[in-house]
């Protein structure tokens, strides 16, 4: 199975995303993510068939159910079926178990 380790910050939104005034912390979740980045995510799965596991410090406190839910409002149609450990190391770390 072909997986995507999925992080939100800096990939489905951006600094510049928020600069540009798209981004409205008052919209949530819409306008935590930028369409063009969850887009380019959905062309990703389309093309290589991948399931995604969040790997995104958004997963704390949050169940799958949750994170699936929450991803779906935003336009992402890829199948979520997983989050990383929550065990205290670093990312990679948590990635490679």
């Amino acid at each position: 199975m072909k997986l995507i380790f999925l992080d939100f910050d800096g990939v489905l939104n951006s600094g510049a995303w928020f600069a540009k005034g798209q981004g409205a912390r008052a919209d949530y979740p819409r306008g935590h993510f930028d369409p063009e980045c969850v887009e380019r995510l959905n062309r990703i799965v389309a093309r290589t068939g991948a399931h995604i596991v969040v790997s995104s410090s958004w997963r704390y406190g949050r169940s799958l159910g949750e994170l699936t839910y929450l991803l779906r409002s935003v336009g992402v149609q890829g199948i979520i079926v997983a989050k990383t450990g929550l065990d205290g190391g670093t990312r990679g770390e948590e990635i490679s178990r």
